[in-house]
């Protein structure tokens, strides 16, 4: 059950380039659901984690050698994961919201501009960006 958190958020960074050329910088939005539905996964098993045990899980990657594929889910971990996903849960819309519809449009990010003649300000970038091509 360890897998499926991983899987699933492996999956949502295969999509997230698609993501973005369709929905823009509300892309944001669709991978803080995954990231939600992750920590879902992860939570579900926070009952064994807390009582004092933990989860595992192994798949023979080289038997030959002896070695092995593990996750473990301790209490450690359990608050780590939990944090890390709070975190992007968090920041990944609001990275959307703050790079700007320009940087999707264009496939470059400009910094905001954060001047109170903001169209003023955009226009002198834009002629900027301009005389140097």
């Amino acid at each position: 059950m360890l897998t499926a958190p991983l899987a699933l958020m492996a999956a949502a960074a295969v999509a997230a380039p698609f993501l973005a050329r369709r929905l823009g910088r509300h892309t944001g939005y669709v991978l803080s659901a995954v990231f939600v539905a992750a920590m879902t996964l992860i939570l579900i098993q926070a009952p064994d984690v807390l009582s004092g045990g933990q989860v595992t899980s192994s798949w023979a990657w080289v038997p030959e050698f002896g070695v092995e594929f593990s996750l473990r889910l301790n209490g450690l971990a359990l608050l780590f994961a939990v944090l890390v996903l709070v975190a992007h849960v968090v920041t990944v819309p609001l990275s959307g919201l703050v790079i700007g519809r320009a940087a999707y449009r264009s496939g470059t990010a400009r910094p905001p501009v954060t001047r109170i003649d903001e169209p003023a300000a955009r226009a002198e970038a834009d002629g900027a960006e301009g005389a140097q091509r």
